[in-house]
């Protein structure tokens, strides 16, 4: 939830900032990346403590199924040579094959869905995620969490 905050946070300032800054012809710009293979998964360590939280299993399952395309780090460079250079003028810039996808899920359902899609079943869930083109099944049905480390 914190993590989701700073990010809500970083983008109404943003859309705010590209008011204010309109008339000086200064233009802002976002940039939204899917899962990109960055170390922070690799804090999330191997010792996962015990949790009261239903939905651990299924944002770790996420998260395995997604760094199976090792998304890297330079898709979000090229996001921001593209804006910095002129070859994109959105405000909105997703980065990464994922981020549209993800982006226009959330857009396309109601607050309430939104905030209800948690209540469904694990199979329901997996069956959703997979139509993304996600595999996170086998995550799913694996015994424990998914567990992160990178070469």
């Amino acid at each position: 939830a914190s993590y989701c905050a700073s990010k809500a946070a970083t983008e109404a300032l943003s859309e705010s900032l590209a008011q204010e800054l309109q008339p000086f012809n200064i233009r802002v710009a976002v940039v939204e990346p899917g899962v990109i293979e960055t170390p922070i998964f690799s804090k999330v360590g191997n010792d996962h403590p015990h949790t009261d939280y239903p939905n651990m299993k299924r944002f770790l399952c996420f998260f395995a199924a997604s760094l199976e395309f090792h998304t890297q780090p330079l898709v979000v460079a090229e996001v921001i040579n593209d804006i910095v250079s002129g070859k994109r003028n959105a405000f909105r810039n997703p980065a990464g094959p994922d981020a549209p996808g993800m982006l226009g899920m959330r857009a396309a359902v109601s607050d309430e869905d939104w905030i209800n899609s948690v209540a469904v079943t694990d199979d329901e869930w997996i069956n959703g995620m997979e139509q993304m083109g996600l595999g996170v099944g086998k995550y799913m049905k694996a015994e424990g969490l998914p567990q992160f480390s990178f070469a």
